[in-house]
């Protein structure tokens, strides 16, 4: 109190004296008071933390099974606990004209939602992939639909990995409906709106594939983009970020929690496995490897796509039996395929103008083969130059550039989802198919394929000496 000056320091001690002498804790010792602080800190601490762990076990409900409290130190207080800044951030250009307002359900695993008694599963499709991995995670949906006995909603496809809703492609447009529907009961999405008041209750996700802490971060990211496109493209608003699960346990689990839910969407994985439906709810291997052969039956490409088809195959190879070859070679795929994946074969490609030659050799064999004189080659706009390489051989060579024009087809060269579809079902029909390494459309026509074992199917970097390629 030195400060003070002398006529006005008795006056501030006498009024300090009387404000410390109203507050009960002084009447205390200094030891007790100190005591009584730290337990209520103590205390606060405690409550916190069994709120947080109360909160996140509800991947959990048997008390048969352990509880997984997991904090991700690597997941930043911005993109976990304040969705509005994680919504916001990180956004590329592309993105920003996705924002949408931030409300109190951003962070919620549940929305409400007045069911009439509909069981609805809804496949979303990670931000990312693009049609050849929505197709694949659509069978995977038909899966579960069957598993859990829903009506499957038939929703839109996306013609580019970004989900834009100017690129969304009805259901019909390829894959048919009616086909489908002898397998497993199917809705619009009109039906999901209407009888789910507009509103997804809840949302499972299949298996994440998280190993590690960058893992995690990815997905998340991932889910977000996901939530804030589909919502624009289609008017559904997804449960918020706290509907990811943290483990594949966990996320089998949510099924279970799940089941009292009438508008549930599946966040579905391009890939399933056994073991991982069998933790959703018990199945047998011989179950599981019927349904997929039954689902490949089943989901068959839209009626005017095979009658396109039926079309070129009247007029090409003059009806004879043809293979196809999947030639997906251009800048965008080998720096995928290079750059990322680091195939060893892309040393041949990048080096086309001197292997392409011995490529069509190659080529030139595997169809002289079964004694085939006539292919089709499918391959995007972009695609390197290979045909010089294989009409300097003795075969008959057909691209889309020859067939679109000759039947009145032009259309189809300003839509290239659909001419894409075509292709497949060529591929699909052919008595032999080459297909590209790495490409999620040559993989998801070979295990069309796999149906019918009088069809042969070979990659091309089995041909040129290297290891087989797998389809996961």
């Amino acid at each position: 109190m030195s400060g003070i000056p002398r006529e006005l320091r008795k006056e501030t001690a006498t009024t300090n004296h009387l404000w410390w002498s109203k507050c009960p804790m002084m009447k205390l010792s200094r030891r007790f008071r100190f005591a009584l602080t730290c337990g209520m800190f103590v205390s606060a601490f405690i409550y916190i933390v069994s709120e947080f762990n109360r909160t996140n076990s509800n991947d959990w409900t048997s008390g048969n099974l352990p509880i997984y409290n997991v904090i991700y130190p690597f997941v930043s207080e911005d993109e976990i606990l304040l969705p509005e800044r994680m919504l916001h951030s990180k956004q590329t250009d592309d993105d920003s004209v996705y924002s949408s307002e931030i409300n109190e359900d951003d962070y919620a695993d549940t929305l409400p939602s007045t069911s009439l008694g509909y069981r609805y599963l809804l496949p979303i499709y990670r931000f990312g992939g693009g049609p050849n991995n929505q197709y694949r995670s659509f069978k995977i949906a038909v899966r579960f639909a069957l598993h859990f006995n829903r009506s499957l909603v038939l929703g839109p496809f996306f013609n580019h990995p970004l989900i834009d809703k100017w690129e969304a492609r009805n259901f019909n447009e390829t894959f048919e409906t009616t086909e489908l529907s002898k397998l497993v009961d199917v809705a619009t999405l009109d039906d999901f709106k209407r009888n789910c008041n507009g509103v997804i209750e809840k949302i499972v996700h299949g298996k994440p594939f998280i190993h590690k802490p960058k893992d995690f971060a990815y997905y998340v990211e991932k889910y977000k983009r996901t939530r804030r496109r589909f919502g624009k493209a289609t008017g559904l608003l997804l449960p918020g970020l706290g509907s990811i699960p943290h483990s594949t346990l966990g996320s089998a689990q949510r099924f279970h929690n799940a089941t009292a839910s009438d508008c549930l969407a599946f966040y579905v994985p391009y890939t399933i496995d056994y073991d991982f439906m069998n933790l959703t709810a018990p199945l047998t291997t011989e179950t599981y490897y019927k349904a997929g052969k039954l689902i490949d039956e089943h989901v068959v490409r839209a009626s005017y796509i095979r009658q396109i088809a039926d079309n070129i195959e009247r007029h090409m190879c003059n009806g004879e039996p043809y293979a196809v070859i999947h030639w997906r070679i251009n800048d965008e795929f080998m720096m995928m395929w290079c750059d990322v994946m680091k195939s060893v074969e892309c040393q041949v490609f990048r080096q086309l103008n001197t292997t392409g030659e011995y490529i069509a050799t190659q080529l030139q064999k595997a169809v002289y083969g079964p004694k085939l004189r006539c292919v089709y080659v499918a391959k995007p706009p972009s695609a390197w130059d290979l045909m010089s390489h294989l009409r300097a051989i003795d075969l008959t060579v057909f691209t889309s550039d020859e067939v679109l024009g000759h039947l009145g087809l032009n259309v189809l060269y300003h839509d290239n989802y659909v001419l894409s579809l075509v292709e497949q079902e060529l591929a699909y029909r052919s008595y032999l198919f080459i297909g590209s390494s790495g490409s999620s459309w040559t993989c998801f026509v070979r295990r069309e394929r796999q149906l019918h074992e009088e069809k042969y199917s070979l990659f091309l970097s089995e041909l040129l000496g290297f290891p087989a390629t797998t389809c996961v």
